[in-house]
């Protein structure tokens, strides 16, 4: 209270007591150092004031209070105003003021002031929250929309556009159904509806499109909005992009798949290699016995150590592959290239092949479409013999009826080799898979023809070490072709 008459300030008091909802607690101030002191240190609900003092006026102190930055009620108290001063009172922004020869006013006028005050507060309270849900929303990392109760659109934050590439212009006032991609079934978004208008959260993830075309997952969380009646009004989903998570969980899968198919293949490649390597070796054990029996005939000798040679050369190449695998794995094989003639490996791969062809009365064929100056090329010659090998070693085997044909030609400057059979085939997904090491065209194929599972896995690692690329076309009892290059550089 701003008073310099103790007997008005007496009847200010007095009036102040009738106010009995509130414990009033007055600080009287007479001068302005006292008053703005006041202010600075106590926190006032309310404020009274004379509108005339000695070295002082009412609206310097109005002033005074408001350079301070607090909104608090003030109310002028005096018995020198007319209408044109109170008038100019309010608009410098006092909140009221009470004549002294009305003083009866100012219990009602304290009453309005501070109840009006509370107004003011909660509103500014709620414009406050207001704008901070509203920053929170258009700065969310989540995008975010909200339906009217049919699905229309009628807002979106920024990151929306950022996620979807859809503008306000272009979704306001339409369904969210722009942004189906057709993964999910009408019993998926049957199922979302039911729960939204049952008044329940819809929780769950959903694959949509951008604007661009492009697919990505999404998490969301959708909910029912509800007025002071507790009726359903719109609805907000708010949604995080989860493509990334997805593709992650998606390689995690396909790794673990991989890591047990892998092992699986492993276990089947070990048990087939312990069947493979016991078999020559019982050969040569079993046959090398027969030889100590002195009354043995000659053609059965003869017939034996052939057997006994045969399963030495089984033995090795197994081996050998074992190794050459082993090589490969640790990428410790080398190239060792030099000058080839590509016609003479075609030649010695002939001459070997045709007597395994010949034993199953299989055709084997060659077709060589280089010319002399082309036949000589900067190559690894053992790795080329051993790929031909491996393929028509293949070919062989599984080619029960017709023939064998391989060949090579010049193909923008690579040179193109081919292996082509009349056998048993590759289903279409076995393709690509048939080049990975211990893998077969049959998971039980080994059974019937026998074999390791790594030719074409090194043959494929020798094809692309040297420069090249390898594929076959293939179909279920009609045969297969391979195909693989190697760069032309002549020697």
């Amino acid at each position: 209270m701003l008073e310099d008459d103790p007997l008005d300030a007496e009847l200010n008091l007095n009036q102040l007591k009738l106010i009995d909802e509130y414990s009033c607690i007055v600080k009287w101030v007479t001068d302005r150092p006292s008053f703005t002191d006041a202010l600075k240190n106590s926190s006032p609900d309310i404020v009274l004031s004379d509108y005339t003092l000695p070295q002082y006026n009412g609206l310097n102190a109005l002033h005074d209070m408001q350079a301070l930055n607090l909104n608090i009620p003030f109310i002028f108290v005096t018995g020198t105003i007319n209408e044109e001063t109170a008038a100019g009172t309010i608009k410098a922004g006092a909140w009221d003021y009470v004549v002294k020869d009305r003083l009866f006013r100012l219990p009602l006028a304290i009453r309005a002031a501070l109840e009006l005050n509370r107004e003011k507060e909660n509103v500014f309270r709620a414009d406050e929250l207001n704008r901070k849900l509203s920053a929170a929303v258009e700065q969310s990392p989540s995008h975010i929309l909200i339906t009217d109760t049919i699905g229309r659109i009628e807002y979106i934050n920024p990151r929306f556009t950022e996620v979807t590439g859809f503008s306000p212009d272009e979704v306001i006032g339409k369904y969210p159904s722009l942004l189906k991609s057709g993964y999910h079934t009408r019993e998926f978004y049957c199922d979302l509806w039911d729960t939204l208008k049952s008044g329940k959260i819809w929780r769950g993830e959903i694959l949509n499109v951008r604007k661009s075309g492009e697919k990505f997952w999404e998490s969301a969380s959708i909910s029912p909005l509800k007025n002071m009646n507790g009726e359903i009004t719109h609805f907000i989903a708010i949604k995080e992009d989860i493509s990334g998570k997805k593709k992650m969980e998606e390689e995690l899968v396909n790794a673990r798949n991989k890591a047990e198919l892998s092992d699986k293949l492993k276990t089947a490649f070990l048990q087939n290699m312990s069947h493979e390597i016991r078999t020559p070796l019982n050969a040569i054990v079993g046959f090398s016995a027969l030889l100590y029996d002195k009354s043995l005939k000659a053609d059965f000798q003869k017939e034996y150590i052939d057997i006994i040679n045969n399963s030495c050369y089984q033995l090795l190449t197994l081996m050998e592959d074992i190794f050459t695998a082993s090589r490969l794995n640790s990428q410790s094989e080398i190239l060792a290239e030099r000058k080839t003639s590509v016609k003479a490996i075609m030649d010695y791969v002939f001459s070997v092949s045709n007597l395994k062809a010949q034993q199953k009365n299989l055709k084997l064929e060659m077709e060589f479409h280089l010319s002399d100056s082309e036949n000589s090329i900067i190559t690894d010659d053992i790795k080329l013999t051993q790929i031909l090998s491996n393929l028509l070693n293949n070919a062989i085997k599984f080619t029960h009826t017709g023939y064998i044909e391989f060949g090579c030609y010049l193909n923008n400057n690579m040179v193109e080799f081919y292996v082509k059979d009349t056998g048993i085939g590759i289903a279409p997904d076995r393709t690509e898979k048939i080049f990975e090491r211990f893998v077969q065209a049959d998971e039980n194929i080994h059974i019937d023809y026998g074999g390791t599972g790594l030719g074409l896995a090194i043959s494929k690692s020798f094809v692309e070490l040297m420069g090249g690329k390898i594929w076959l076309q293939s179909e279920p009892d009609k045969g297969s072709i391979f195909y693989f290059t190697i760069p032309f550089r002549q020697g």
